[in-house]
């Protein structure tokens, strides 16, 4: 009787600690209170400017992604393929946020790990301590920029920290393109403001090098790299 109160003791007491840890990291995370609704300010990593979403049709992530179209040097590939490795190291943390419960977000799911850590290899090479020199002082891992509605600069150095806010932008991001995950790219790195006037060709140099060719390498070179790493 005494050895099953034990056991009964102990199964009490993991259950009490990991609901501890798991309310501490989310606190830590979020760096102050921060609600969001369904008709919150559309948010991308550059700018915070709303803009209406296009009409084309939505188009979903697919589950399988063409392997790289452009052809590697071995040094290419060696350089390439050392960023997806060190990207590895914060799958983990990715899918923490993302199956965390209650949920913390409503587009981004456990199939979209290897979409998010793509992201995250356009944005650093996944290198926690990266800071843009563009003047918008991009922070980490995903490349948050400090607001008063994300987190300060101190916590966006923390890779949880990082890839929470990282995750809820993009999340943001695929709620104003109506679903479409490669459209929230565009808004995650530039704008949706500065997305349709490229695409319109009202200002085809509005997201400079970003934009349509930011959502391309992450589609068609990081996510297949990410995927065929994660198959091995």
């Amino acid at each position: 009787m005494k050895n099953k109160i034990r056991r009964g003791g102990a199964a009490l007491a993991l259950i009490v600690f990991a609901s501890i840890f798991a309310s501490t990291i989310r606190a830590t995370a979020r760096a102050g209170p921060l609600i969001r609704t369904q008709t919150s300010t559309p948010i991308s990593s550059s700018s915070s400017t709303p803009s209406p979403s296009p009409s084309e049709t939505p188009t979903q992530t697919p589950t399988k992604t063409p392997k790289p179209t452009e052809t590697l040097s071995p040094g290419e590939y060696v350089s390439a393929m050392t960023i997806v490795d060190r990207c590895m190291y914060y799958k983990g943390l990715v899918e923490f946020w993302i199956t965390l419960e209650p949920a913390e977000y409503q587009n981004i799911t456990t199939e979209h790990v290897p979409l998010i850590l793509a992201i995250m290899a356009q944005e650093s090479g996944c290198a926690k301590r990266a800071v843009s020199s563009d003047g918008y002082s991009s922070t980490g891992l995903m490349q948050v920029i400090p607001r008063s509605w994300t987190a300060s600069a101190e916590c966006l150095k923390k890779p949880s920290c990082n890839i929470y806010w990282g995750i809820w932008i993009y999340d943001c991001a695929v709620n104003n393109a109506n679903g479409d995950f490669r459209l929230a790219a565009m808004y995650y790195n530039c704008s949706e403001e500065n997305v349709h006037k490229q695409i319109s060709g009202e200002d085809p140099q509005a997201c400079g090098n970003g934009g349509v060719h930011y959502s391309e390498r992450v589609f068609k070179f990081w996510l297949p790299l990410i995927e065929s790493k994660l198959e091995e």
